[in-house]
């Protein structure tokens, strides 16, 4: 099986290229996508960048340019070790995606469309997501030895307890 670089869904939540070209594409640059290639090694990114919208872009610099061997281009699902796509697996997409996505968007939206310093921004990011080294997470980790706030003492020091009880 080949993979039709402009026809196939070969990023993660784009159906196909064609449909994101910023000008209708003619039949020779749908069949033959080797000028994309730079030295058939890397992306020649001039070139895309003048058929595709930059966040399209963005996504392509994700991945990796095919490789040229004798071997064709296969679908692989990466939610299994296999690489074959079950339906327990997709039902496990699926369902993890309309519970974590629906609560991430909405953090998303409040931390990076507040009107606050980057930084500022960051670490309420870091906050969201877990993402602070406190001591208990530092514990956790064992990189450390005790769990306890080094401030008080009392308590261990998560980011509850650093931000808030302590």
């Amino acid at each position: 099986m080949t993979i039709r670089f402009w026809k196939d869904s070969w990023i993660p939540n784009i159906n196909n290229l064609a449909s994101f070209a910023l000008y209708p594409l003619n039949e020779d640059e749908l069949d033959d996508p080797m000028t994309l290639f730079s030295n058939l090694v890397c992306w020649n990114w001039p070139k895309i960048r003048q058929i595709l919208p930059m966040h399209i872009c963005n996504l392509i610099a994700g991945c990796d340019p095919p490789l040229l061997t004798n071997d064709n281009d296969q679908v692989f699902w990466n939610l299994e070790g296999n690489g074959k796509f079950s339906l327990r697996s997709a039902y496990s997409l699926l369902s993890n995606y309309n519970h974590e996505n629906l609560g991430r968007n909405h953090n998303f939206n409040l931390i990076w469309d507040c009107k606050a310093l980057p930084r500022f921004s960051v670490f309420l990011w870091k906050v969201a997501h877990g993402r602070l080294l406190t001591n208990a997470e530092r514990f956790n980790r064992n990189m450390t030895s005790s769990s306890l706030c080094p401030r008080c003492n009392e308590a261990p020091e998560t980011v509850i307890h650093v931000l808030r009880d302590c």
